[in-house]
C-alpha cells in the first residue's frame, strides 16, 4: 500500500508539471503549472454560480462523458456572450424553443442531455418550494449542503435519469461545496498514479484521504487530477507548451 510520504511526493510532482493543450484549465492559465492553476481555480471554483447559475448547470450537463476542451468549453464561452443568467430564463428558453432550436442555442444535438436539463429545472422548482427560497444560488447551495451522497440515488436530483454520482458531485461543487467529482479523469489518476481502483463513492473517500495527507483541499485535488489526466493522458508529448511565467488571462 502506498505510504503517506509517497502520496505527498506524487501530489507535488503532479502540481509541478505544466498544463498541456488538452488540460481543462489551459485556456485560462496557459503559462501555469498544474499546481498554480489548480490553486487559483479552487479559490474561485464555479465562478458562474452566483451571478449566472443557469450557465453553471449547463456546464455540468454538457460535461457528462465529454472532453471539456473540445466539447464543453467552446459552447460555454459562446453562451456566456448571451444574456442568460437565471434558472427562470433557462426554463423560458427550454419551453419556448423547440428541441431542435434549443440544440442550436446550446450546441450539442443530444436528446439525453436536453432531458436532463428539463428534469433539473423541474427538480429545482420543487426545491424552491420545499425550502421557501427563490434565489437560484441559495437554493442550490442549501441542497448541496444538506444532501447525503450515500443516498444520492433517492435524492430529487440524484434520481434523475442519467445523473450519476460524478454529475451529482459536480453540481455540488458548482454550488459551493468543497468536494470532488469521481469522473473518468479523477479515477484514472487515482488508479495510474496512486494504485487505487474502486467505485465512485470509494474514489471520493480516497481523494478525501489524500486531502488529509497532502494538505490540499478535495476541490483543489480534483483540479490537479483532472488537469493532469486530461493533459498528460490525452495530449501528445509534442503538444506540450511551457512558458516561464504564470499569467491568468
Amino acid at each position: 500500500m502506498i505510504r503517506d510520504k509517497e502520496i505527498i511526493e506524487k501530489v507535488e510532482y503532479l502540481r509541478s508539471l505544466y498544463l498541456r493543450l488538452n488540460s481543462h484549465l489551459y485556456s485560462r492559465y496557459p503559462n501555469c503549472t498544474i499546481g498554480e492553476a489548480s490553486s487559483i481555480e479552487a479559490k474561485s471554483y464555479g465562478r458562474n454560480q452566483k451571478e449566472r447559475p443557469a450557465i453553471a448547470i449547463i456546464e455540468v450537463v454538457l460535461s457528462i462523458n465529454r472532453k471539456y476542451v473540445t466539447h464543453v468549453e467552446p459552447h460555454i464561452k459562446r453562451i456566456e456572450k448571451t444574456r442568460l443568467s437565471t434558472f427562470n430564463e433557462l426554463e423560458y428558453i427550454v419551453n419556448r424553443l423547440s428541441m431542435k432550436e434549443f440544440f442550436s442555442f446550446w450546441g450539442p444535438h443530444d436528446t439525453r442531455k436536453y432531458q436532463i436539463v428539463k428534469d433539473l429545472l423541474e427538480a429545482i422548482n420543487v426545491l424552491k418550494d420545499k425550502y421557501k427560497i427563490n434565489d437560484d444560488y441559495l437554493v442550490m447551495n442549501k441542497w448541496a449542503l444538506e444532501v447525503n451522497i450515500d443516498k444520492y440515488e433517492k435524492d430529487i436530483i440524484g434520481r434523475i435519469k442519467n445523473v450519476g454520482l460524478a454529475t451529482f458531485q459536480h453540481l455540488r461543487m458548482n454550488f459551493g461545496i468543497n468536494t470532488v467529482k469521481p469522473d473518468r479523469q479523477v479515477k484514472n489518476v487515482l488508479e495510474r498514479e496512486f494504485g487505487f481502483k474502486g467505485n465512485d463513492k470509494k474514489a471520493i473517500i480516497a481523494v478525501e484521504a489524500i486531502s488529509k495527507i497532502s494538505g490540499y483541499s478535495p476541490i483543489e485535488l480534483d483540479q490537479i487530477f483532472v488537469n493532469y489526466g486530461s493533459g498528460y493522458y490525452e495530449t501528445k508529448k509534442e503538444e506540450k507548451k511551457i512558458s516561464f511565467a504564470c499569467r491568468n488571462k
